[in-house]
């Protein structure tokens, strides 16, 4: 008997229409529109020009990629929200800013971080952070066991095992992003002296033993 996934391929993370080009285009956009509007001075304006920034993007982002495989239009959807939401975060958080974020501050907390908190960037070319390679060697270790993850369910899809491979995808997928690439992510940004956090409360502990953690280890992706 044929089994019902034989001869099915993962294709839903595949572009196929020039709205995925133009979806990348916006994303640019959004990024240097969203570093204007940080610096508008008018605190009111600045606010409802930044929400207006969210509500467009999404929508602009929907419409170009409509055509585009599922998988496509929820990341370049994804991206632009979290593009226009930095936009959001920077403007509401000037009472905690000594300062404003220098451009290079903001493409790196832009596009570089997936957290929230702008003020950890203002440190960005200090001298490195403590705990950077513990929380680089910890991500390291998850993203090896992620990838692994992944490559077995996709040997287990092929038998008819539905529920088992996406279990097994799942946890992987997991373990590569959540654990392992903002880990190491975070542990890169601590090298170049951004003072961000990792993405557990266990991978803080872990990242630095001896100081008990980086950071607040109740924070996510500070």
């Amino acid at each position: 008997m044929r089994s019902p996934t034989r001869g099915l391929s993962v294709s839903a993370y595949l572009p196929t229409t020039t709205g995925a080009l133009l979806a990348l285009g916006l994303l640019v956009a959004i990024l240097f529109i969203g570093f204007a509007i940080t610096r508008v001075v008018a605190l009111s304006l600045a606010r409802i020009l930044a929400w207006i920034l969210v509500a467009v993007s999404v929508v602009l982002t929907e419409r170009l990629t409509a055509d585009e495989p599922a998988g496509i239009r929820m990341i370049a959807i994804i991206l632009a929200l979290l593009y226009a939401m930095k936009s959001v975060v920077t403007v509401e958080s000037r009472a905690d800013l000594p300062r404003r974020l220098r451009p290079v501050e903001w493409a790196a907390f832009a596009v570089g971080w997936f957290g929230m908190r702008a003020r950890v960037f203002l440190t960005l070319g200090g001298p490195p952070r403590d705990g950077a390679r513990h929380l680089i060697w910890y991500g390291l270790q998850r993203l090896v066991i992620g990838v692994a993850l992944v490559v077995l369910a996709r040997f287990v899809w092929p038998t008819g095992s539905i529920i088992v491979a996406t279990v097994l995808a799942c946890i992987g997928l997991s373990l590569f992003l959540h654990f392992g690439v903002f880990n190491i992510v975070a542990g890169v940004w601590r090298t170049l002296g951004a003072d961000t956090g990792p993405s557990a409360s266990r991978s803080a502990r872990e990242a630095s033993p001896s100081s008990g953690g980086v950071g607040g280890t109740s924070r996510f992706l500070r």
